[in-house]
């Protein structure tokens, strides 16, 4: 084993080779050399198992060479897969995530290969045979040592442990330094164990047409017939299910004619049935979309086109339609093009509820073509969808996020669906935005891209008013339909909301105005379906004290603990962390507690006061957290077994539900308060998207509007569904500012459990990176100060933010700063560029 980068190739005695573990010391590729029986295996893309130091670890091979001297290399162990974890392509966009997001490659690789086939390895130790290296007996004394705690505790146990836990049972510091003392003495032997076997695919009994010839009768040849229909194999379930599994199938089994063997039985992620949605005449703001995306799926499938290659002006569209207006059918058409010319199709949607609907409509228009990639299907099920896409049996995928490194091998379209979504943003190494990947991966394929949204982001809508992508617009609803009307409820005039009552049945009304409830009530009688919206879940999100007036805090974040009524109990959202809810105040002792603010069980619950004879669902987080359960939802609703669905952003977006006439926004203003310069935008963008989901069949929509700050740009924009005001607007305060579209940004996040520690860091990565950009760069250093989220797990937070209006030369700092500390001092430092949150 040597750390050299040498020339690539397909071929070659050695192996490059990048480590799979992200704590691992070593973050450069190394060099193996490919034992003889496994050169003809060994490629890009293969998944193996190398000796490290004292250990075998699983990597993935990048590149064959021919150099590296024979002499410094180590043989790689094993194959640990015989298909490949990737291909040349997606090694190439890994590559690219790598450069662009500032992570290590064995980060960005665990995005193209697919997790669940992966498996776990430790190192763990267990007692010699009973012989020392030079042949005495195991030593023995009276006082008992660390040497003698280890050796005394793998003879008990009886079996093979892992060092942490060693370290656990004997409470030592000096345990891993003894461990490898006794190796050396040849009293513990160590080695590299999988802890589990990854996924495979599934099989179950079946048979398999034999080579037995003799004379059939009418039974048989119908089993015969069935089983060839079935590609020459079929499951014994299946053929129990015929009633074929009968004494002729026994005769042909006896014979050889037909063989008992297991056959792979892929696992099919279950989907909602969503039927009933008609294929109608396209608008002509349609038809005129579809040309012009199809136009350019021509050009880029012709040689002219594979010889110019990838321009974004000419291949990627920004697909603005009002919510309503038939982009989804835009979609279908384009995709139905695209694969008439020999390509595939990938189509990412933000959330997996949507993923839910949209797989329902487009298994009915394209059936098995169409695989789904999120993060709610089993293990198994993630590795057969990945299995079928990989073998070329499914043209379409249709996903979230991480769908957006699928193996297809022959991409022409690629729909970015809700592309301004923060959901494409991943949180955690590497935090990679699906809108950018995808649009590397275009320019990689040669691909065009579709980037559709009602409220599309301001970086994409400023590339399209620049020339440098392509704008469509389609800013009618189909059937003539109008937008939803909205009013817009000022809380403010509500001075007293305790003498609040409902207008017809005199309740007190605490969250919901008269207005909304006298809106909800006339919706019921008219059997017309009700959205109420509050992006916050849980009962309320301060539980104070009014004596005091100190509030119940999460003790591992500096956050205020959220009240769910449905437990009695204070849940951090952070953590998780989850403790009973109080009948004193935990500060003062006082026998009385307050509750202030609101979330969505607090809605449900007053919405099932004022309403009990509505049926009623909650849908947040908390309420989907079994398998399916999203799809369960979507699918009660759909079918009109319930009236009222209460919900966070998961309802907010995508969704089609014809029986909806009214939606109601609980509190509009909610997201304004949060200190980040997106606020604006992101208000706008979920009130215009939970406004869409009203009137969508045939009735009239309408909005319900709550909020304290009726006069803010961002809520009448979206009451008067005027995207383009508002973006105006916005852009010209971020512009002032500056902030995107007009710079670039990288936060930088210095995370420690020592408090000091932290702030030491983040003062470290200051001068690092004052020292560079004294040298000539033009970034702009701000910071550094704690993060509003100062503290989070047990970590306090520091950051430290670069801006620079270019992009290169942003990276350009990055790049001469801290990518050059060694991994150690790397440690506890997050690089987030282009950050979508400075929390």
């Amino acid at each position: 084993m040597t750390r050299c980068t040498p020339a690539l190739t397909s071929s070659g005695e050695f192996a490059t080779v990048v480590i799979d573990s992200s704590s691992a010391v070593v973050d450069k590729p190394l060099t193996y050399r490919v034992p003889a029986h496994l050169d003809a295996r060994v490629g890009v893309g293969s998944y193996v198992l190398v000796p490290l130091r004292n250990a075998l670890v699983p990597a993935y091979v990048v590149g064959r060479s021919q150099q590296c001297p024979v002499d410094s290399a180590k043989l790689i162990a094993q194959m640990l897969h015989d298909v490949p974890m990737f291909d040349q392509r997606q090694l190439k966009l890994a590559d690219w995530v790598t450069q662009y997001y500032h992570c290590s490659q064995a980060d960005s690789l665990r995005c193209v290969a697919p997790t669940m086939a992966r498996q776990k390895f430790a190192r763990v130790y267990r007692l010699t045979d009973g012989q020392s290296a030079d042949g005495e007996r195991r030593p023995t004394c009276s006082r008992r040592t660390t040497r003698d705690q280890i050796v005394e505790l793998l003879t008990n146990i009886e079996q093979p442990l892992t060092a942490a836990q060693i370290q656990e049972q004997i409470s030592n510091s000096n345990a891993s330094r003894v461990l490898e003392s006794l190796i050396r003495d040849g009293i513990v032997f160590s080695e590299t164990v999988a802890l589990d076997k990854g996924t495979r695919p599934r099989t179950v009994k079946g048979v398999r047409l034999g080579t037995g010839n003799q004379e059939l009768d009418a039974g048989e040849s119908a089993i015969l017939a069935a089983v060839n229909l079935s590609g020459g194999e079929m499951p014994l379930a299946l053929l129990k299910e015929r009633r074929l599994y009968n004494a002729a199938a026994k005769r042909l089994l006896g014979s050889g004619t037909l063989i008992l063997c297991e056959i792979e039985s892929p696992r099919v992620p279950r989907h909602v049935d969503l039927s009933g949605s008609q294929v109608r005449s396209l608008t002509d703001e349609q038809r005129d979309a579809l040309k012009e995306i199809c136009d350019a799926l021509t050009f880029v499938a012709s040689p002219q086109g594979q010889e110019s290659g990838f321009a974004s002006e000419a291949s990627v569209f920004v697909l603005h339609g009002v919510t309503a207006s038939g982009k989804t059918e835009v979609y279908l058409r384009a995709i139905v093009h695209c694969l008439h010319l020999g390509r595939q199709a990938l189509v990412l949607v933000p959330e997996i509820s949507l993923t839910e609907q949209t797989l329902a409509i487009f298994r009915s228009a394209f059936g098995s073509e169409v695989a789904v990639f999120h993060s709610a299907l089993s293990k198994g099920e993630r590795f057969d969808e990945w299995n079928r896409v990989r073998e070329g049996k499914a043209r379409i995928v249709l996903g979230a996020r991480s769908a957006v490194f699928a193996p297809l091998t022959n991409i022409g379209l690629i729909v970015i669906d809700e592309e301004h979504d923060t959901s494409y943003k991943q949180e955690n190494s590497p935090r990679y935005h699906a809108r950018e990947v995808a649009l590397r991966r275009a320019q990689i394929e040669n691909a065009v891209i579709v980037l559709g949204s009602a409220t599309p982001s301001m970086e994409s809508y400023h590339c399209a008013e620049r020339g440098k992508y392509r704008c469509i617009s389609m800013l009618h609803r189909i059937g003539n339909r109008t937008l939803p009307a909205v009013e817009v409820v000022d809380l403010r005039q509500a001075v007293n909301r305790d003498s609040e009552r409902s207008p017809s049945t005199g309740r007190r009304l605490t969250i919901i105005s008269p207005r909304l409830c006298e809106s909800i009530e006339t919706a019921l009688a008219a059997k017309q379906q009700v959205i109420l919206f509050l992006n916050r879940r849980g009962f309320c999100p301060v539980i104070y004290c009014p004596r005091c007036g100190v509030s119940e805090t999460c003790r591992r974040c500096s956050v205020s603990l959220t009240f769910h009524q449905r437990s009695r109990s204070l849940r951090c959202h952070h953590c998780n962390q989850t403790r009973p809810a109080p009948s004193t105040c935990s500060h003062c002792g006082a026998p009385i507690v307050s509750y202030m603010g609101m979330g969505t069980e607090r809605v449900e619950a007053e919405v099932t006061s004022l309403f009990p004879e509505a049926r009623v669902l909650r849908m947040d987080r908390d309420t989907t957290l079994c398998k399916g359960s999203h799809g369960r939802f979507l699918e009660s609703f759909h079918k009109r077994e319930a009236d009222i669905l209460v919900g966070t952003q998961m309802i907010a977006k995508g969704l089609d539900f014809p029986g909806v006439a009214l939606v109601g926004v609980i509190l509009a203003d909610m997201s304004l308060y949060v200190p980040d310069f997106r606020a604006s935008e992101r208000t706008f963008q979920l009130l215009a998207q939970v406004s869409g989901r009203a009137g969508r069949g045939e009735f009239p929509g309408r909005v319900v509007v709550q909020t304290h700050q009726p006069e803010h740009y961002a809520i009448v924009a979206a009451a008067t569904q005027d995207y383009l005001g508002f973006w105006k607007q916005e852009l010209k305060i971020r512009r002032q500012l500056p902030y995107p579209p007009f710079t670039h940004l990288a936060n930088i996040v210095a995370v420690d459990t020592d408090p000091a520690e932290s702030q030491q860091r983040i003062h470290a990565v200051e001068e690092a990176v004052k020292s560079f950009v004294g040298k000539g760069a033009g970034t702009e250093v701000v910071g550094p100060a704690p993060c509003p989220l100062s503290k989070v797990k047990d970590h306090y937070r520091w950051h430290l933010l670069l801006r620079d209006r270019s992009r290169p030369r942003l990276h350009e700092t990055l790049g001469g700063s801290i990518d050059l500390w060694p991994v150690a001092r790397r440690r506890g430092i997050i690089v987030d560029v282009d950050p979508l949150s400075l929390m």
